[in-house]
């Protein structure tokens, strides 16, 4: 994730109606005296003396950290997280989005054909290979010339529902977007109204069983043990169940990458399927809602609060996703990114700042040229939550840590391509009239569990409850549908 992997969007600010307990500690949030256990120290039954090895270079297969949140609809304010379902969800995954000039898209089914819903809601069989256009007012379905009938269908506007054949591998998708890839699970094909005209997103409707295995097969190293993804599982349906409550308006929950959680689609990956069956239904709770349990690669051992690091708001103002002294570890040393250095070109980084902020910050579109930065304000754990910028006309602009990481990752026209991107807003800064010098931690926005923090715990002896009650603390795992364990 910012898999976590969380994104970058709005969250609710409004206070809900809360019992006595959540008062209380909202009020002490505010206050900020709440203190939390979360430590990395081995547990008691643990062996106390395997050591996790150096881990390859993350950009070799784990998925990491949102660089910039793409432009999605807007979301639902939701003043409560949700209760645990009593039933197995189906969630709607957003895969991928064609813009124009991509306004075609191949098709295949076994079969071969695939079944397209009608304006009345009835499955019409289609002879596959096939090709969807979208056009201003619906859809346009071509069967390819020596199908059987080589027909041309029209679909009125809204939603292109296809499902795949019962039994079936799938649907198989061939665009320019999405390469050749096969989905075992009904499609929607939907006009984007947040952007130009032409835009769409196709979207996967997927029980959340199936879903999940396919997130833990991106999200960690598939060697790593089975107890990171016993965590990792319920962390993640946790996390996703909070997204649907959060974008029940909208006609997707979550998307497939570094938005919301990275997604592979269906697997094969054994470690993977068997912590979702072995944890299926079960989910983080606190005060009887779900825990929106946000997670990243590394902490770089002192992890972050959700309200300065994801968004303020009773959503996440919650004991699990609260740091404390206690919370700095170490069980995510192993990670390269525990420490990393880097170099940013001054006069570059002042101008991507301030285009940055022309749409995400307009206090500090004004910006000239950076003089200084320095750290504003830290948390518990002594992890920044701000950093404080004088620029060349000793202007002074305090800015959220996590939001200036964005602005240094920002891709904005007339500015090269990031070349090298800032991995946390866990960082020093020396700024000379060249470069600005980084020294930093971790990767990602360090809320909840820590990935290679839980590799670090298993390699030590940590079961997958411990693990999570280190990086949830007071946090319950309860069963609400399928299996009991």
């Amino acid at each position: 994730m910012d898999a976590g992997r969380a994104n970058d969007t709005q969250r609710p600010s409004e206070t809900p109606s809360a019992s006595p307990g959540r008062r209380a500690f909202l009020l002490a949030a505010l206050a900020g005296s709440v203190t939390v256990l979360t430590g990395c120290e081995p547990p008691a039954s643990s062996s106390g003396s395997r050591r996790l090895p150096p881990a390859p270079d993350p950009d070799g297969g784990h998925v990491q950290l949102p660089e910039r949140p793409p432009a999605v609809p807007p979301r639902l304010v939701v003043l409560e997280r949700p209760l645990p379902p009593q039933a197995e969800p189906t969630i709607r995954v957003r895969v991928a989005t064609l813009r124009p000039p991509t306004r075609r898209l191949r098709v295949e089914g076994d079969g071969p054909r695939v079944y397209i819903q009608d304006a009345n809601g009835q499955p019409k069989a289609v002879a596959t290979p096939a090709t969807i256009e979208a056009t201003l007012d619906g859809w346009l379905v071509i069967e390819a010339a020596g199908t059987p009938r080589a027909g041309t269908y029209e679909f009125a506007s809204g939603a292109l529902v296809m499902k795949p054949v019962p039994g079936s591998k799938g649907i198989r998708f061939q665009s320019d977007v999405t390469g050749s890839t096969s989905w075992p699970f009904e499609i929607r094909l939907t006009h984007r109204t947040d952007e130009a005209i032409g835009a769409i997103d196709i979207v996967g409707h997927v029980q959340m069983e199936a879903y999940l295995p396919g997130v833990l097969a991106k999200e960690l190293y598939q060697n790593w043990s089975r107890e990171a993804f016993l965590a990792q599982a319920v962390a993640a349906r946790s996390y996703a169940l909070c997204e649907m409550a959060q974008n029940a308006t909208r006609h997707f929950d979550v998307v497939a990458g570094e938005a919301s959680q990275a997604w592979v689609g269906a697997t094969t990956h054994r470690t993977s399927l068997e912590a979702v069956q072995r944890t299926s239904g079960m989910v983080l709770t606190w005060d009887s809602r779900v825990v929106p349990a946000y997670y990243s690669s590394c902490c770089g051992g002192r992890p972050a609060n959700a309200v300065d690091a994801i968004a303020p708001g009773p959503f996440n103002a919650i004991p699990p996703l609260t740091v404390s002294a206690s919370s700095v570890r170490d069980c995510c040393r192993a990670a390269p990114t525990w420490r990393w250095r880097m170099s940013l070109p001054t006069g570059e980084t002042a101008k991507r700042i301030a285009a940055w902020a022309r749409t995400e910050r307009p206090a500090m579109a004004k910006i000239d040229g950076v003089r200084s930065i320095d750290v504003a304000a830290v948390n518990a754990a002594g992890r920044p939550t701000s950093f404080r910028i004088v620029d060349a006309k000793n202007q002074t602009f305090e800015i959220p840590s996590e939001r200036l990481r964005w602005a240094f990752n920002s891709d904005n026209p007339g500015l090269p391509v990031v070349r090298s991107r800032v991995r946390s807003g866990d960082f020093t800064a020396q700024v000379s009239a060249v470069s600005i010098a980084l020294e930093g931690r971790g990767f990602g926005h360090g809320v909840g569990l820590c990935q290679y923090g839980a590799e670090g715990l298993a390699k030590d002896g940590a079961t997958w409850r411990e693990i999570l009650r280190r990086f949830y603390p007071s946090a319950d795992v309860v069963s609400t549908y399928g299996a009991k364990a």
